[in-house]
């Protein structure tokens, strides 16, 4: 198989399995038909569901089981079709914008019943590729929301996916360190704008289709194939209830491999398809992605080709599988309208058709060779806008180098704080331990210093009880030598009146 393969949502869309399938395709000239598969017959229940030539289509099934099928034409018109079974409803337009160029369209159920649709287009005005996010509930359309802008050609598809409490889930390419890497974001419904991006591992050279598959313990499970210098990968990563990512697996596989990595679960096991030319390689893994282990490879029939299968949730249990890409049958390319019809028709109605392919045959000539001059035309405005998708994305490499140099001065600016910051604490740690230091010195001193106040304190005491006994001693000398003086006086006034008496007796005797 050719591995440049088309837009993913330019693949034939198939429903049911076993015996009773349901194959949707795009023609050469973007008619939408409906094929049945009954009693090993293709049969054509309608060549142009959407009476509208298309440029891609998906689809996506309710808990009910039916078929919400969304198309997309040139012209930024986006049309709906519930339930295209039986008697083919007539097309919804749901959303109409000419200023739009639609380039890639993906939807997806979650419990609460609302179809919630994720498309990249191309402002024709602004020259730059944009996510726009779309919700609707039965006929009730909501205003869509532009998302994000996307860089270059990292914005060639894009897909939406829910877990099972309802939170919605992006996926797109993005341009990191001039590789492409898968962004993984959460989407605010009430706010309308995508989260923290998360950049799936694995740096790419080309462009890849992610699997993914949410399982009943609400554990998102995602593959895909990246390719990087001359060789190929097989990956695979889950992210658990809480939020947490884990169980990553990087394989390599042959550099032929188809980008895109089916996921199934069979019987409770986990499994890992990758195709390289007609060959099928298998990984499986019992313990939920945690240890892996390499099946048989096994041979595909020439005829296969990568489908979109879509199944209820009903029939998944049925079947114990799902997958978003599958390699089966369908009809085939040459198994035109005329020819199904005459294989159920009788023999006597056989010439009546011919003529009649005929005619028509005939009437449709100039509009076959006018839609020919119109896909040449295309082809050379392809040229023309790749052109400028080619300047642009110069003009984008150019601002990205500019924003990465500004990224490198606000790192290095980062740097610098950060070293500040260290240095500041450094500092501050140094002068707390030297605050703590002194802090414990004087407690030390102070307790010194009541150690000897209470000393002084005893002798002071101890002094003022020696000078209240030297008071007393004092006192009582003070008092003897009082009472010396006077008797030293009286012996004197005693001295003096002897000596007086005496003279006057000595005078009285002469």
């Amino acid at each position: 198989m050719n591995t440049l393969l088309p837009n993913p949502d330019r693949l034939p869309l198939v429903t049911g399995c076993g015996e009773e399938m349901d194959c949707y395709r795009l023609d050469l000239y973007g008619r939408l038909q409906c094929w049945q598969f009954k009693q090993d017959t293709w049969s054509l229940l309608a060549d142009n569901i959407f009476k509208e030539y298309l440029k891609g289509f998906d689809g996506a099934i309710d808990d009910r089981g039916a078929l919400h099928l969304l198309g997309y034409d040139a012209n930024g018109n986006i049309y709906l079709i519930i339930n295209p079974e039986g008697d083919m409803p007539e097309p919804h337009l749901i959303y109409r914008d000419s200023r739009l160029k639609l380039r890639h369209l993906s939807c997806c159920f979650e419990p609460l019943k609302q179809l919630h649709i994720l498309y990249l287009a191309v402002d024709k005005q602004k020259k730059m590729q944009q996510l726009y996010y779309l919700r609707c509930q039965g006929n009730k359309v909501e205003q869509p929301t532009c998302v994000d802008s996307l860089a270059g050609t990292a914005g060639s598809h894009c897909w939406i996916l829910s877990d099972l409490h309802g939170n919605i889930f992006m996926l797109h390419p993005m341009i990191d360190d001039d590789y492409m890497r898968l962004a993984f974001r959460k989407l605010d419904i009430g706010g309308d704008r995508p989260g923290r991006i998360f950049l799936l591992p694995g740096k790419q050279d080309g462009l890849c289709w992610p699997s993914y598959y949410c399982d009943d313990k609400n554990n998102i499970h995602i593959s895909w194939i990246n390719r990087h210098e001359g060789k190929a990968y097989l990956n695979y990563i889950q992210r658990d209830k809480t939020g947490n990512w884990q169980h990553y697996l990087q394989a390599e596989v042959p550099p032929q491999t188809l980008p895109v990595a089916p996921l199934s679960f069979i019987a409770g096991d986990l499994l890992l398809a990758f195709r390289w030319e007609n060959r099928l390689g298998l990984l499986y893994s019992r313990d939920g992605g945690l240890h892996w282990s390499r099946g048989k490879d096994e041979a595909l029939e020439q005829e296969s080709v990568l489908i979109r299968l879509r199944l209820s949730r009903r029939k998944r249990e049925e079947v114990c599988a799902t997958r978003d890409y599958f390699s089966c049958r369908v009809p085939p390319e040459h198994l035109s309208p005329r020819a199904t019809t005459n294989s159920v028709a009788g023999d006597e109605d056989n010439d009546y058709f011919s003529r009649e392919s005929q005619i028509l045959d005939v009437l449709s000539s100039y509009a076959f060779e006018r839609a020919r001059r119109m896909e040449e035309d295309r082809s050379s405005l392809e040229q023309k806008l790749q052109q400028k998708e080619k300047e642009l994305s110069d003009l984008r490499a150019r601002e990205q180098l500019r924003i990465a140099e500004l990224e490198q001065k606000i790192t290095n600016k980062t740097l610098q704080l950060d070293e500040a910051e260290l240095l500041f604490t450094e500092t501050l740690q140094k002068y707390q331990e030297r605050l703590e230091r002194e802090k414990s010195i004087l407690r030390e001193q102070i307790n010194l210093l009541r150690i000897d106040v209470r000393k002084l304190q005893g002798k002071k005491e101890k002094l003022l009880q020696d000078s209240i006994a030297m008071s007393q001693q004092i006192a009582i000398y003070e008092q003897k030598e009082r009472a010396e003086r006077i008797s030293e006086r009286q012996k004197e006034v005693k001295s003096n009146f002897l000596s007086n008496f005496v003279q006057r007796i000595n005078t009285v005797k002469r």
